[in-house]
């Protein structure tokens, strides 16, 4: 419960940052495409900077990752296994953002239906509950189990 919460305070500060960039959908797809890996790749490195003095799981990079999707989870895998249990716990906050996204979570309403915080919580689980505080054995089980979701959710993306 208090990873959901933790989740959705980090909604409620995109939401008031109103980060837009607009124009962005006049760019062709492979310039958009190039842009959303530059900016992922500064966001991974920069995912300790800044972090909110009130929930210091939550930095800038964190929020912008989970608003990216399922690239800006798979951005954070690696740093799932990171020696530091502080970037290992604001990349669980980035993958738990982007599941919630996908089950219906929206900035400002919650959960568009009573499923969607079960569906997430669900998924969650099936994944290996990863916790940064986690074994390393366990975690690395979890991480696997995200990789495959991850990419079977971008297969999936790509058809739509």
């Amino acid at each position: 419960m208090r990873n959901i919460l933790a989740v959705l305070l980090l909604y409620l500060i995109l939401l008031a940052s109103g980060d837009n960039q607009e124009g962005s959908n006049s760019m062709p797809k492979q310039v958009k495409q190039t842009r959303q890996n530059d900016d992922i790749k500064i966001l991974v490195q920069t995912i300790d900077d800044n972090a909110n003095p009130l929930h210091s799981d939550f930095t800038p990079s964190v929020l912008k990752l989970s608003e990216m999707g399922i690239p800006g989870a798979k951005a954070v895998l690696d740093l799932l296994d990171a020696p530091r249990y502080e970037t290992r716990l604001r990349a669980e906050r980035v993958l738990e953002g982007v599941v919630m996204g996908r089950n219906g979570w929206e900035y400002g309403q919650g959960y568009t239906d009573d499923d969607g915080q079960q569906k997430t919580n669900d998924l969650l689980k099936a994944n290996g509950s990863y916790r940064a505080d986690a074994p390393p054995k366990e975690r690395r089980e979890s991480i696997e189990k995200w990789r495959q979701w991850l990419e079977a959710e971008e297969r999936t993306d790509q058809h739509k």
